[in-house]
């Protein structure tokens, strides 16, 4: 049995940052409402066609993920990151969400995931 995404915040995701994840989750809502969220390769993933973002949790800080993150433009200079397509952002309290920086981002990952046919 697959674990729900709350299941999975309250499990897995230490409970100071439990106010982080609720406000990123919204976030990803209302930027993504199509995409699907689930636990997937143990993370919280929110998938259209493929994975747009992922969001894993450590002691330290919280890290909002992107698939095809060397294919966004990052005016902000938040994305980090060395693997072969992924980018991520770390962060450490709710307070300082950098909100429009992120919504500039799943704004990029939306794109990247339709279709030529859904861009027309």
């Amino acid at each position: 049995m697959t674990e729900t995404v709350e299941a999975y915040v309250a499990n897995h995701i230490p409970p100071h940052h439990h106010a982080l994840v609720e406000r990123l989750r919204a976030l990803l809502h209302e930027c993504a409402p199509d995409a699907r969220e689930a636990v997937r390769y143990r993370m919280i993933c929110w998938t259209q066609r493929q994975i747009l973002a992922y969001l894993t949790s450590r002691e330290q800080d919280v890290t909002l993920g992107f698939v095809n993150g060397t294919q966004l433009d990052d005016p902000f200079g938040l994305l980090k990151g060395r693997g072969r397509g992924t980018r991520h952002v770390k962060i450490k309290d709710a307070a300082a969400l950098p909100e429009a920086a992120l919504r500039h981002y799943i704004a990029q990952a939306l794109k990247l995931d339709q279709t030529p046919e859904d861009a027309s």
